[in-house]
């Protein structure tokens, strides 16, 4: 057996439990779950069969061992109670009233709900910013080495873990065994979120604080899907992510299918910096294509706008 020693920092504020929702849980099968997710994204190319036999060979299923295991040490985390930070709040107008938000808490909706006299209370606990855990990779097959060791760098370097991780929370960087991340972008769009050559990856300004670097990044992308239509239409906004509700306006739209933007959060030294992964791919509604791939350009055309930097 070989075996490969990660030691994580959480860079964002970190939401993860098990059945008990009142205290946090980091545990080898969440981690290993995000693995099979990145490790898919990268192999979008593969035809369904050839990717389904080759992630059994690799991460096992109901009749065959995983060709690897993962060990964690979460001793060391820290669990915290309190409301997140709310960061630079941004001016938005419902229903005829102008108010400020925090776009810490637009980004974690559904985690933190709105209570008359104390304003929007968190739910749950997190494991804060800055906590450490070590991870342990042990490897029964020594031809997969390389490729989950890319796969962890992939998923450390745009995914995260835990609630809301496409929304910038659950960042991670590695203290240690970091390597450099080449993105391959010459296969051809899949059949579902995977990277290709219509891939993009937007970079943001670099701040002190972890919180105003999910503020740029959250506020732009809030910003990017406002502007695909005027209020109070719902044509295109859909084609960022299903279902779209609006409870005010008794706007229902059904079906499901989760976004192609990752937010993330870099620690660079002693810096933090946004970054927003774009990973379309074919639409399942095939005569909406032209759509899907039209508010795609416009949501990524508002980022440069708004000053990103495009990764080629």
């Amino acid at each position: 057996m070989k075996t490969r020693d990660y030691e994580i920092e959480v860079v964002t504020p970190l939401f993860l439990s098990g059945a008990d929702q009142t205290n946090v849980e980091l545990r080898a099968p969440s981690i290993k779950g995000q693995l099979r997710w990145w490790w898919r994204a990268m192999h979008g190319h593969l035809t369904l069969s050839e990717l389904k036999k080759k992630e059994e060979e690799i991460f096992g299923s109901t009749s065959k061992r995983s060709s690897f295991s993962l060990i964690v040490d979460s001793a060391h985390i820290k669990m915290s109670k309190d409301n997140l930070p709310p960061g630079k709040k941004e001016m938005v107008t419902s229903r005829g009233k102008t108010f400020p938000m925090s776009i810490i808490d637009y980004l974690a909706y559904g985690i933190a709900e709105f209570q008359k006299g104390k304003g929007n209370v968190y739910k749950r606990p997190h494991i804060r910013p800055k906590s450490i855990f070590n991870m342990k990779c042990v490897f029964y097959n020594e031809n997969i080495i390389t490729e989950i060791e890319k796969t962890i760098l992939y998923w450390i370097y745009f995914g995260g873990l835990g609630a809301k991780s496409r929304n910038g929370f659950g960042s991670l960087t590695l203290v240690k065994n970091g390597g450099e991340i080449k993105p391959d972008f010459k296969q051809n769009k899949g059949n579902f979120t995977s990277f290709s050559r219509d891939s993009r990856i937007f970079y943001f300004n670099k701040y002190s604080q972890w919180v105003d670097a999910l503020v740029e990044i959250g506020r732009i992308y809030r910003k990017a899907r406002l502007n695909l239509e005027p209020l109070h239409i719902y044509e295109r906004r859909p084609f960022v992510a299903k279902p779209l509700i609006i409870k005010n306006e008794r706007v229902f739209i059904e079906d499901r299918h989760a976004k192609q933007f990752f937010l993330h959060i870099d620690k660079i030294k002693d810096k933090y910096q946004g970054k927003i992964l774009v990973l379309p791919y074919n639409y399942k509604e095939n005569t909406n294509q032209a759509k899907y791939d039209e508010v795609i350009n416009d949501m990524c055309d508002f980022f440069i706008k708004s000053g990103a930097k495009l990764f080629i």
